[in-house]
């Protein structure tokens, strides 16, 4: 099937895999392309079929919530290295960002749901990781999502859509940014 070497997903709880791969096989899809790993393993392990630099359409919704704090992980990412050398924890969702561009191949697109501490939070690691976007891709579009948007999974954050395009940018441009009012389910 075009999913069993085409489309991948990824998922650290494995119920939501399984889940996943019920869906898939329901649906007449192969499902050998769903994965049951931590999500920062991708583009480094030898059981994904991921690579850095590979992907052309990533769809993603990071962890919003806790800290990563393995260094096994964090070692990879330049958000987690610190001025001495050393490897900070980092909220959920940077390092994932970071590996989310590194996996785009040039000219391929990501579609993020992230919470709004990726634009806004003053944090060191945060202003890393909006200078790892500016310089590494073009923003396409910002979409606010409203404010209760996640309450129905007992989230109070404020998100946002992020959109993206793995190309360095050497000039001024537009960026679309525009608020939903309304999600449907």
């Amino acid at each position: 099937a075009f999913s069993d070497s085409n489309l991948f997903g990824d998922d650290i709880n494995e119920r939501m895999v399984r889940v996943t791969k019920m869906n898939l096989i329901m649906h007449g899809d192969g499902f050998s392309g769903i994965y049951n790993s931590h999500g920062l393993s991708i583009g480094v392990s030898d059981r994904l079929p991921i690579k850095e630099a590979s992907i052309s359409k990533i769809f993603s919704n990071p962890p919003f919530a806790g800290r990563e704090e393995d260094p096994s992980h964090l070692s990879r990412f330049e958000t987690a290295n610190a001025d001495d050398g050393s490897v900070v924890s980092l909220h959920k969702t940077i390092p994932f960002v970071e590996m989310i561009i590194k996996l785009l191949e040039p000219g391929g697109c990501a579609a993020l749901v992230l919470p709004n501490g990726i634009f806004n939070s003053p944090s060191k690691t945060f202003r890393k990781l909006r200078q790892i976007i500016f310089s590494e891709t073009k923003i396409l579009a910002v979409v606010g999502l409203p404010h209760w948007v996640f309450f129905h999974t007992g989230c109070d954050v404020q998100g946002s859509l992020l959109f993206l395009k793995k190309e360095k940018m050497t000039s001024d441009y537009s960026i679309f940014m525009d608020i939903a009012e309304n999600v449907g389910y």
